[in-house]
């Protein structure tokens, strides 16, 4: 159960406990049957190749995440240029915007005309 949700990000956090199971599981498993209590080997070697096989697959999906991550926050930091165009017919006008950077900031221009 750990291998289906293990490559989905966030929800893979909660795999882990599961995969860890599935590992510990298959190295009982294989105890059992060296001891010649159980006669499972294959399914218990099986197990332990899943494991190996789900987390290598998130260790090379991972890197994928360190990079959508570094993205979004190299486009967070990245400054923008907006132009604002008021047109009109009106005389004496104010025109309020705001701004957001280090913070809020409301601005006020007052122009004759539009």
């Amino acid at each position: 159960m750990g291998l289906i949700f293990l490559p989905i990000p966030v929800i893979g956090l909660i795999a882990w406990p599961l995969v860890i199971l599935g590992l510990i599981l298959s190295v009982l498993g294989l105890g059992r049957v060296k001891q010649g209590r159980a006669t499972n080997r294959g399914l218990a070697i099986g197990g332990g190749r899943a494991v190996g096989v789900g987390v290598g697959g998130v260790h090379s999906v991972g890197g994928g995440d360190r990079e959508a991550i570094s993205d979004v926050q190299e486009e967070s930091n990245r400054e923008a240029t907006i132009v604002y165009e008021v047109t009109g017919t009106a005389e004496n006008v104010s025109i309020s915007y705001t701004t957001f950077g280090e913070g809020v900031t409301t601005n006020q221009e007052t122009v004759a005309t539009l």
